[in-house]
């Protein structure tokens, strides 16, 4: 169920006495930290989101260059150039086929590599990795209010 409020980490009937009104949130039969973080799923999935930060934190520099991270690190290069150039520099238009695709994430790679202490390559798999966690989290969110919905919020 959604909260009142429209976000979905808390449950709709959070804080409501048997009569409907609001109360102080801790009476009731289920504790509050049943009422705030819902079935047991919500905590074994919150648990496993909080994981992954740590698991990338441990492993991102032990991965491998694949066969085209050099070129897209190129095309992101390229693409700043053309943006600093005011648009005068086509050269990212031309390399190789990679103007068929967007360039938002090589970008910023390159504009993070000199800012961290890491290899260029490092700092991609890093970025990768977090980009990788934030979308499960969203992802998860994203499902937990669809599954909780209220029949007339469909």
């Amino acid at each position: 169920m959604t909260s009142r409020s429209g976000r979905c980490f808390l449950r709709s009937d959070f804080g409501m006495q048997a009569d409907g009104t609001r109360g102080s949130g801790v009476t009731g039969r289920t504790s509050f930290l049943r009422r705030l973080i819902g079935e047991p799923w919500d905590l074994a999935a919150a648990l496993g989101l909080l994981a992954l930060p740590v698991l990338v934190a441990v492993t991102f520099r032990q991965y491998g260059i694949s066969n085209d991270e050099e070129v897209q690190h190129v095309y992101g290069a390229k693409l700043i150039d053309w943006y600093r150039s005011g648009f005068g520099d086509d050269s990212a238009f031309a390399y190789k086929n990679l103007y068929l695709y967007g360039g938002l994430f090589d970008m910023a790679a390159v504009a993070l590599a000199p800012l961290l202490p890491f290899d260029p390559y490092e700092t991609r798999h890093l970025l990768c990795a977090l980009i990788g966690v934030a979308g499960g989290g969203g992802g998860g969110c994203d499902a937990r209010c669809r599954v909780h919905r209220e029949p007339d919020n469909l």
